[in-house]
């Protein structure tokens, strides 16, 4: 099961959070402290988000944070609900990456988006979400 906290809670669960972006965060993003501090305060303010996948039964037990925000292509003003760092703290079912993803569609398509897009290296991430619908493709990156 998939829960979004609401930003009042995100200060009880920010060194959870900060460990997962800390493992997960974007290509594009050097961690340092200043990043993370931006991360808070836009977690705080709901411009970025944070869900817990958690066991259906106690939704006590936290398989793994992810951290979404909602990016706007100015071109085309296409809204995308971007992934932005997804960590798993146990290993997850296949079942509940599946019904964590059907909640993850409804809370995208209710804030006017048309995809959910993530970055990912992980061949086993990769084969996971294409099993569950996902079109992956290359993301390409050149340091200046």
């Amino acid at each position: 099961m998939l829960i979004k906290l609401t930003p009042g809670q995100v200060p009880d669960y920010w060194e959870m959070i900060k460990a997962g972006l800390q493992e997960s965060l974007p290509p594009f993003v050097t961690a340092d402290e200043g990043v993370f501090t931006s991360i808070m305060a836009h977690l705080v303010t709901d411009h970025m988000q944070v869900f817990l996948v958690v066991d259906d039964e106690t939704q006590e037990k936290v398989y793994a944070v992810a951290v979404t925000t909602i990016t706007r292509d100015v071109g085309s003003d296409t809204r995308t609900l971007l992934l932005y760092s997804l960590h798993g703290q146990e290993k997850v079912q296949p079942e509940l990456w599946a019904s964590s993803l059907v909640y993850l569609k409804r809370f995208a398509e209710a804030h006017g988006c048309t995809q959910i897009t993530a970055y990912t290296d992980i061949p086993e991430v990769v084969k996971l979400a294409r099993k569950l619908g996902a079109e992956a493709r290359f993301f390409l990156t050149f340091d200046v």
